[in-house]
């Protein structure tokens, strides 16, 4: 975090206490996942602000910009000699060491849920390659569907399907295959709603003339966006059985839009008014009101949202979902 915009970025721990200060003017590419974190795009360090690998090392030549993952982290082997030329691509693992050896490859893909598909220099015949970066294995075209349709189920074992106009299902991330469900997955149907790992239909969500999973189900709840008719979005939550958990909100008269989904509070806001944010319970019932969030309107894993200050810009807190602040 920052005390303040342009100041020196601190590491604390879910109290609140201090561990470590990145140095002046340095800047952090990512947050930690799996107890690292990439900085300045240079370099990758733990949780107590050591050096875990760096270009400096003579490793790798660069880190690739924006491909991160869960602690992996894309980087560049550049090479121009006489001898030989070549920009190769490889991935470093949170312990600082080779995850996946540098290979030359044309670009690459996040699929979503750590698969990527690889698209490879040369003439061969068979251009792309699936990669599972979870288990650092080469997949086949087939199995990286399977795959992804596994890794895109929620904690409740749901997972939502949307049909297209043109017949196709999609269900995760920019991965938009052109499949039928029921036809090419063994699917019971291909309507848009929602799944279960046995491959059920249990929400059916086909009889609006549109709907969105705006996130996923967490402990038993899931907000949508639905359509009507008419062409009028409305926002709401749903359970585990398809119920609508209070009467759907219209975001078209007041400019309100949907910002985010967690800890069992659905978070709107103002257009263009950074200081008015809202979060209601899965009831309906307003729970926070003219709420700053700094950086998103997810509360994280510990159940805290970072705030700015109503009063002071630049001044940062931590609060609970209770609006209590953590510090």
């Amino acid at each position: 975090m920052q005390e303040e915009e342009g100041g020196i970025w601190t590491c604390i721990d879910p109290s609140g206490q201090e561990i470590f200060s990145l140095e002046e003017e340095q800047q952090p590419s990512t947050d930690f996942e799996n107890g690292v974190a990439v900085v300045e795009d240079e370099f990758i360090i733990d949780v107590d602000g050591n050096i875990v690998s760096s270009a400096d090392d003579g490793k790798y030549t660069s880190i690739k910009n924006g491909y991160y993952d869960n602690g992996y982290t894309f980087v560049e082997v550049y090479k121009n000699t006489l001898e030989e030329s070549y920009t190769k691509t490889g991935i470093i693992g949170p312990d600082g060491e080779w995850w996946m050896e540098p290979r030359e490859l044309s670009t690459v893909d996040s699929l979503d849920h750590g698969i990527y598909r690889f698209w490879n220099k040369g003439g061969s015949t068979n251009l792309y390659e699936w990669y599972d970066l979870y288990e650092n294995r080469y997949i086949s075209e087939s199995d990286c569907l399977e795959l992804l349709l596994q890794r895109s189920y929620s904690e409740d074992d749901l997972i939502f399907i949307s049909k297209s106009n043109n017949g196709y299902n999609h269900f995760s991330g920019d991965a938009d295959w052109s499949y039928n469900i029921k036809e090419d997955l063994g699917f019971s149907s291909d309507v848009t709603g929602f799944y279960n790992r046995e491959r059920q239909l249990v929400i059916d969500l086909s009889n609006y003339q549109d709907a969105v999973a705006e996130s996923e189900f967490q402990n038993g709840y899931c907000a949508m966006s639905l359509q009507n008719d008419q062409g009028e979005w409305f926002v709401t939550v749903i359970n585990t059985s398809g119920d609508i958990m209070f009467e759907p909100i219209s975001f078209h008269d007041n400019r309100w839009s949907y910002e985010g989904f967690s800890e069992g509070l659905l978070c709107y806001g103002m257009a263009g008014n950074a200081y008015d944010f809202t979060f209601i319970d899965t009831k309906g019932n307003t729970v926070l009101k003219d709420i700053s969030p700094y950086d998103g309107c997810e509360f994280d894993e510990e159940g805290l949202l970072r705030v700015g200050s109503l009063l002071e810009v630049n001044e940062i807190s931590y609060i609970d979902t209770n609006g209590k602040i953590a510090f």
